[in-house]
């Protein structure tokens, strides 16, 4: 599957009947972006949330207007691809030294919850540290 293609799949155009690009202005932003599918992906979510910031949605049951739900939806999608480019939303937990110094940590101060704690080796420093 060639670069546009994906593209395409990312940002959900793929109606070949009314496509929300052409394929030169896909190519276009690919080039800029040197081939990065999620980031060119990205970009063009963010050209569609600007495109249908003024659009209307109406609720037929209720008969509401409802302005700009479409270019939220672009605009968050823009964002989860982004966070997939930079490597999937993997966060680090900061780690507290008890002295300063020392190899000796805390996670008392971290804020996740997945963080357990770390407990040393009885045979060393210099050993692995073995999660709990």
């Amino acid at each position: 599957m060639i670069a546009r293609d994906r593209v395409r799949l990312q940002i959900g155009d793929t109606n070949t009947s009314s496509p929300l690009f052409t394929d030169l202005e896909i190519d276009t932003i690919l080039s800029e972006r040197a081939n990065d599918v999620l980031i060119t992906s990205a970009d063009l979510c963010d050209i569609l949330a600007t495109r249908f910031a003024s659009d209307f949605d109406f609720k037929w049951k209720d008969g509401e207007f409802k302005k700009g739900s479409r270019s939220a939806s672009y605009a968050k999608r823009a964002i989860a691809l982004r966070t997939r480019a930079a490597g999937g939303g993997i966060a680090s937990v900061p780690v507290t030294r008890v002295d300063g110094y020392s190899q000796e940590t805390s996670t008392r101060d971290t804020s996740s919850s997945s963080v357990t704690g770390i407990e040393r080796s009885p045979f060393g420093s210099d050993d692995f540290e073995v999660p709990i």
